[in-house]
């Protein structure tokens, strides 16, 4: 199992060149905040990951997966209810 430390720069490069926030509470709940490029504000954010659940590359690259396509889809959410604003 990698230290939080390590699951923290693994976490947050995989999103590179976006930006992302990964903080691991001394409880081992992860929290992560995906970044906007342009504001720097919050796109998306989860939390309530235990680091037991991250204990295998495979289990990490899943999530970071997870995480990118639910990022996209709330990017596309977002400009679709734009566009239906009045």
């Amino acid at each position: 199992m990698l230290s939080t430390l390590e699951l923290r720069h693994v976490i947050e490069t995989a999103f590179l060149p976006g930006e992302c926030e990964c903080e691991i509470s001394d409880d081992g709940i992860v929290s992560i905040t995906l970044l906007n490029n342009a504001d720097h504000q919050s796109d998306y954010f989860i939390s309530g990951i235990h680091v037991s659940e991250l204990a295998t590359s495979r289990s990490i690259a899943s999530l970071v997966m997870v995480l990118k396509e639910e990022a996209r889809l709330s990017r596309i959410l977002a400009e679709y209810r734009r566009k239906r604003a009045p």
